[in-house]
């Protein structure tokens, strides 16, 4: 892990047995060479309350599901950078309202695939 990191094996040693705080940058490291969705992670843990639900796959279908319809709000407002720009502005609750139902439907529609006779939906 220390090499992966281009850290020294003692300063990995001390962040594994807690006796030297981990630094944004070295998390950011961490995040990347373990391959961790980071918006995922603080899915699972600041709102499911369960770091172990980062490995459910229904978890993470959620969390792509939700992203997805948050994307589609910003996009159909003309925001680039997300909820941030968004609350800079005056949106009306009924402007975002329609435009989440707008997005709740294509994101319905997507996960409803024609079939052939005898197949679920998917």
């Amino acid at each position: 892990m220390a090499k992966r990191l281009g850290r020294s094996l003692s300063l990995t040693n001390k962040l594994k047995a807690g006796t030297t705080p981990l630094t944004a940058p070295i998390i950011d490291q961490f995040v990347q060479v373990l391959g961790i969705d980071p918006i995922r992670a603080m899915f699972a843990v600041d709102i499911a309350l369960s770091h172990l639900s980062y490995f459910d796959p229904k978890f993470q279908s959620a969390c792509t599901t939700a992203l997805s319809f948050f994307e589609k709000i910003t996009v159909e407002f003309g925001y680039g950078r997300g909820l941030v720009e968004i609350a800079a502005e005056a949106v009306t609750p009924d402007q975002v309202e329609l435009c989440a139902r707008e997005a709740a439907a294509t994101l319905a529609r997507s996960f409803v695939r024609p079939q052939p006779p005898g197949h679920g939906l998917s």
